[in-house]
C-alpha cells in the first residue's frame, strides 16, 4: 500500500524486514570511519514542522541513528503501551528493549521521572534557568542521566551519530548542562512557516491523527507557540554559533540536496550520498523510530522536491499570527504581507549572521 502525505510518499510493509540505509552494513555492524567523540544531534523547533521527515533522511547516513522523539524516556515512551516504528510494544522491539534493560539499570527510574517534571517541560523553564544559574547539582545529575542513554544507542547501532527529534528547548537546553561530558551536541532548528503549523494544529490537534481524543485549542493558542518554542529554540540553544543550525522547512523540502550539504557542513560528515539518494527518488527505510509523526509506520519514503505553499489560514488567524509573531517571522526570513511569495532565499543560518 502506497500513501502520499505531500511530499512523501510512505510505503508501508510491516512484515517485511527493513532494508539496510543508503550505503549501511546490517544493524549492529561497526561504523566504517569511527569517530573520536560521539555527535548527537538534537532538532529543535515547534511541533508539525518536518522533523520526523529530516530526521528519517539523516538516519539513512551509515553513521547517523535516528532514534525519533524519546523526550519521555522512560516515561511515557517506554511504557507497555508505546509502539515502536517497527510495531512491535518498546518491550519487544529487538532494538530498544536491550537498550532500556541497560539504562534502567543504571537509574533511579522514579527518581528520573520526577526530575523529567521538575526539568524538562516548558512550564518548568524559570525553575531550570534558575537552577542553572546557581549550578544546582539536582539539574547537573538529571542532565548527566539524561545522557546516559545516548552510548547505548550509538553502541546498539554501531554508528557513532545519534539524532533525537525530540525538539524541545528546553530539554535541548538541559541536554548541554551534564558536567564533564565528552559529548558534542549540534542543535537542527527546523522552522516552518506559522500559517501552515496554525492551518495543522486547527485541521488535526494534537492526538487526532492517532486516533486519541483531540482537544480543540483558544485561536490564539497556535500562534503563541509556534512563536514561544521557535525564539526559546534560539534564546537557550544558539550558542555557540557553531553548534546551531536553522533552516527552513520550505526550502530544505523544495532543495534537500542543497539542505543536506548546508547540513554536512555543518556536522562534518559527508551527505553526499543521502542527497544523491534524494535526487534519484531512491526509497528511504524507517528503522525503530520511537514517537513522531505515524509517517514512521511507513517502510520507507520517497522524497519529491516542491515549492510548497501551505500558508492558507483563515482571516482572524491571519491577523492573530501577523500580530503575535509576525515579528519573529520576518527575523526568520518569511514575508507575512503576501503569503502567496516565497520566503526570501538565504542559506542557513547561525545567530547572528545577517538576512
Amino acid at each position: 500500500m502506497t500513501t502520499t502525505l505531500g511530499t512523501l510518499q510512505g510505503i508501508a510493509d510491516p512484515g517485511r524486514e527493513t532494508r539496510p540505509a543508503v550505503g549501511e552494513a546490517r544493524e549492529g555492524g561497526s561504523s566504517s570511519v569511527p569517530a573520536p567523540r560521539r555527535k548527537f544531534i538534537y532538532i529543535l523547533g515547534s511541533g508539525r514542522c518536518g522533523s520526523t521527515l529530516l530526521e528519517i533522511i539523516l538516519g539513512s547516513h551509515p553513521q547517523i541513528r535516528a532514534t525519533g522523539e524519546y523526550h519521555g524516556i522512560p516515561f511515557p515512551k517506554w511504557l507497555p503501551a508505546a509502539v515502536c516504528s517497527c510495531q512491535a510494544s518498546f518491550d519487544r522491539c529487538t532494538f530498544w528493549a536491550p537498550i532500556y534493560e541497560q539504562y534502567t539499570r543504571s537509574i533511579d527510574v522514579e527518581h528520573h521521572r520526577r526530575e523529567q517534571g521538575r526539568f524538562e517541560n516548558y512550564s518548568s523553564l524559570p525553575r531550570t534557568l534558575a537552577y542553572a544559574l546557581f549550578g544546582s547539582r539536582s539539574l547537573r545529575q538529571h542532565a548527566e542521566r539524561m545522557q546516559r542513554v545516548i552510548p547505548l544507542i550509538a553502541s546498539a547501532s554501531g554508528k557513532p551519530f545519534v539524532v533525537e527529534s525530540s525538539k524541545s528547548a528546553v530539554r535541548g537546553f538541559v541536554y548541554r548542562l551534564a558536567p564533564g561530558s565528552d559529548l558534542d551536541i549540534y542543535y537542527i532548528h527546523l522552522v516552518r512557516d506559522g500559517r501552515a503549523y496554525i492551518r495543522s494544529k486547527l485541521g488535526t490537534p494534537d492526538g487526532g491523527g492517532l486516533g486519541r481524543r483531540a482537544m480543540r485549542q483558544h485561536p490564539l493558542a497556535p500562534p503563541l507557540e509556534w512563536m514561544m518554542t521557535n525564539l526559546l529554540a534560539v534564546l537557550l540553544c544558539g550558542r555557540p554559533r557553531d553548534r546551531y543550525l536553522r533552516l527552513r522547512y520550505e526550502e530544505f523540502i523544495g532543495d534537500p540536496a542543497g539542505s543536506l550539504r548546508a547540513i554536512g557542513t555543518f556536522l562534518g560528515v559527508d551527505l553526499s550520498e543521502v542527497a544523491d539518494a534524494v535526487r534519484q527518488g531512491r526509497g528511504m527505510p524507517i528503522v525503530h523510530l520511537l514517537g513522531g509523526n505515524r509517517l514512521r509506520f511507513s517502510d520507507s519514503i520517497r522524497v519529491v522536491p516542491h515549492h510548497v505553499d501551505e500558508t492558507g489560514v483563515g482571516r482572524r488567524e491571519d491577523w492573530l499570527y501577523r500580530i503575535l509573531a509576525g515579528w519573529l517571522a520576518i527575523l526568520f526570513g518569511y514575508r507575512i504581507s503576501d503569503p502567496q511569495r516565497a520566503p526570501r532565499s538565504r542559506a542557513p543560518t547561525s545567530p547572528g549572521e545577517s538576512g
